[in-house]
This record gives C-alpha cells, structure tokens and sequence, in this order.
C-alpha cells in the first residue's frame, strides 16, 4: 500500500496542479493520512460519503491522477460533489474528461441525481471537462470558483447503458478507474486495483 502511495505523491508533485486550487503537493505522510481518513468512505457525522478513484492506463501503466466523489442527501435527492486531477504530464489528452465520465456514469448508476464540480472562473481545461460531463455553470460560487452542476430525474436510466461496466472490463480506450465502494459494501466494483 505505501508504495501505491508514494507513486501518488509523485503524480501530485507537479506544482502547476496547486495553480487554480491552492495549496501545495502532499508529502507521503500527509497522502497518507489523507487516503487512511477517506478509506473509510464516510464523514464522522455520516452525512457525507466520500469515493475515491485511481486513475491509470488501461495497460495497466503509471498512475495519472484520481477522480473523487463527496456525496450527500438533500430531501429525496442524492447529490455528488466531484473532482478530478490529473498529472500535468497526462493532461490535453482527454484522461480527465473520460476518467470523470466513467465515474459520473458509475455515479448516475448508483442513484445520483445531480452532478456539482466547483471550477476556478479561469481554468479552460477544467471547464471544458465539466462541460464534457453536462454540467453548466450556475451563479453560485464559494467566493472564487463557481457552482457547475447537472440534474438528472430520479426515474431516467437513460445514462446507465455502460452498467454492464460493473460485472466486466471498463469500455475505455485510455484509462481504467479503480473503485472502492464505501465501508459495509458487500462487492467490490473493482475496475482497476484498489487505494
């Protein structure tokens, strides 16, 4: 497992992915804190969920960054806050717009209903992945980025014509997600090796 780790930090060294969001690369202790709190899929209070993937090649090659979920109920709906990164050296080649569609859709599977990513008002890369996913910006912001988000009706499937992605190969070309459920889960939808 520390091994996997420290391939992360690798993969998050490049100080050009804090350019939009702050912060600074994770030593392998603070990676190793973080993975160890977010393995166990869920906030303190429960009201939060937290899903974590890996993202690499299909082949099977080095790490390219991860893609994650915060989910959340609101009313009857389930809400999924998203984020993607990926290394500065996989980037322009569409990793983050497949890798965050293959969650989305995992996501929508699982009764998602609507899709939210907060993207920096000057970061065209990430927009474009967002829009790439059907969300559109909204006027809400967190003071710097902006509220994208995408709605989807509790009763369509329409979306979930991949759900046979969960008993076999990922139908991409250029990545796999690895995914680990949250805790008490009796299958793992394993697409790739686990955090």
């Amino acid at each position: 497992m520390r091994q996997r780790w420290s391939r992360m930090v690798e993969v998050l060294a490049d100080a050009s992915l804090y350019e939009y969001t702050g912060g600074e690369a994770p030593s392998l202790e603070q990676l190793q804190r973080r993975y160890v709190a977010q393995v166990v899929g869920h906030s303190e209070n429960h009201l939060q969920g937290w899903l974590n993937w890996i993202v690499r090649p299909i082949n099977g090659g080095a790490l390219m960054g991860f893609v994650q979920a915060t989910l959340e109920r609101k009313a009857s709906e389930l809400l999924a806050n998203i984020a993607w990164v990926i290394s500065p050296i996989h980037q322009g080649h569409g990793v983050a717009s497949e890798a965050t569609k293959a969650m989305a859709l995992w996501l929508q599977f699982k009764g998602v209903n609507c899709l939210q990513a907060y993207v920096h008002p000057e970061h065209q890369a990430s927009m474009g992945v967002a829009r790439k996913q059907s969300l559109h910006p909204t006027n809400l912001t967190d003071g710097i980025e902006i509220l994208w988000e995408s709605w989807q009706a509790s009763n369509d499937r329409s979306a979930f014509r991949f759900r046979s992605w969960l008993n076999g190969p990922v139908p991409f070309g250029v990545v796999s997600v690895d995914a680990r459920p949250t805790k008490g889960a009796r299958t793992w939808y394993s697409l790739g090796w686990q955090v």
